[in-house]
């Protein structure tokens, strides 16, 4: 029941019956009470219900009803509701009327999503130039520390998790589905360096093959690695030992790969527990007896590292070295320092190495070898390749001491190109 007449009414019903639209009251119009009595609250409640109503029909009409969609189907035929609407309009003044309102709506609608948007944009720019300009900053006070800081963010978006393998901390990427047998790929590290040196491997960048379906790929920290727990003795056989305690707790049977003394580990590793490593990938690995020094010299460096000495180090070891900010030298002999590289130093021992047992070595065998090695010398891939038994050797041209990081490609083919 309406009521019109001269009652005072509210500012929100003065303001809808301004509107001219088609859903706005004419000024005045008040809803009554049982009683007769004029019921302001009912007519706001109406008129709010009315607004919101319409509000969404608008917001739904403006998804759906683009002007390049209304340009490309006039001559589609109305639908339904349309002719209903169509045949309920007493004349064509209301039907000249409906279209004015829907025009100045679809006006009102892009203006408002015009300014969202605009609004959003603006923001987006705003805190992509704010990031930016973070990380350049970071970029040039401590370039080694949001180097390091960048990888590990990539490894974690790349879908590797930090996880606990037995003793050892580790980053692992599955590709695994729930019942599916899988192959299970182990990488090693070498003296000084971490899990992160593997970042190109696991996440299948700098030219690196993605790691195909069904692997499971754990880039292990050494005892005193980054989080990883000391060990009590740093000799390559006690490490081989604390490494097949952390894989034992994954998988039975592994595919290890290992880096310059990652590689002499993961050497010891296949010759005690042949039945566990079904193939090994040794990528300029140490291991043997070195009548020219290099590698003793080499480990002596990264054992009580001085910033003209890791210079000297970087220049050998990579085939065509980056420039490195000067700035970041004091903390790149940090983290070395930081890591049981002088212990592990102490604990090398002659009878360590793997001459005499180049025949105990079960596994299939890929020996990657970068040949503008400076640290350790060609010599030891070519004996290595002779000892160990159905050995290949690849030789990589144009790459250093740690084709992981300099000819990620090679390290991915020798890993995933055959089956173990």
């Amino acid at each position: 029941m309406r009521w019109q007449g001269t009652h005072k009414v509210s500012r929100f019903t003065r303001w809808c019956a301004q509107l001219s639209v088609p859903w706005a009251p004419r000024q005045g119009t008040m809803w009554l009470t049982s009683s007769g009595r004029p019921s302001p609250q009912r007519t706001q409640a109406y008129l709010s219900r009315r607004l919101a109503a319409r509000r969404a029909r608008d917001h739904q009409w403006f998804f759906q009803n683009t002007v390049a969609q209304r340009s490309r189907h006039q001559r589609r035929r109305p639908s339904g509701r349309a002719v209903a609407h169509q045949a309920q309009a007493p004349g064509p003044g209301r039907a000249k009327s409906h279209d004015a309102v829907s025009v100045s709506l679809f006006v009102t609608a892009v203006f408002y999503y015009h300014a969202r948007m605009k609004r959003a944009l603006i923001l987006g720019l705003l805190v992509t130039a704010v990031a930016t300009a973070g990380t350049g900053a970071a970029l040039v006070l401590a370039p080694f520390e949001t180097h390091m800081a960048l990888k590990r963010l990539a490894l974690r978006l790349g879908g590797a998790r930090r996880v606990a393998a037995g003793p050892l901390l580790a980053y692992e990427k599955s590709t695994c589905r729930p019942g599916a047998s899988c192959r299970c790929v182990a990488l090693v590290h070498g003296l000084g360096d971490s899990a992160m040196t593997w970042d190109k491997t696991m996440l299948g960048t700098g030219g690196a093959s993605v790691p195909p379906e069904g692997t499971i790929l754990l880039a292990v920290d050494m005892p005193g690695t980054d989080g990883s727990a000391p060990a009590a003795d740093y000799g390559v056989r006690a490490q081989a030992r604390v490494l097949r305690a952390a894989l034992e707790t994954r998988c039975p049977e592994w595919t290890v790969a290992g880096n310059s003394l990652g590689g002499w580990i993961s050497w010891w590793l296949a010759v005690d527990w042949p039945q566990g490593v079904k193939r090994l990938v040794l990528v300029n690995a140490a291991g043997l007896k070195d009548a020219s020094g290099l590698g003793v010299l080499a480990a002596r460096t990264l054992a009580d590292p001085t910033i003209p000495a890791m210079k000297d180090f970087h220049l050998k070891a990579y085939a065509r070295p980056r420039a490195v900010p000067e700035r970041a030298w004091p903390a790149v002999v940090a983290s070395i320092r930081g890591r049981p590289t002088a212990a592990i130093f102490a604990a090398l021992k002659m009878e360590d190495t793997l001459d005499a047992h180049l025949a105990g070595v079960k596994a299939e065998t890929v020996i990657v070898w970068g040949e503008a090695d400076g640290v350790l010398p060609r010599a030891m891939a070519e004996r290595a390749g002779r000892g160990i038994r159905g050995a290949r050797v690849d030789y990589i041209p144009e790459c250093g001491h740690l084709p992981q990081q300099e000819c990620p490609a090679s390290v991915s083919k020798a890993l995933f190109g055959a089956n173990p």
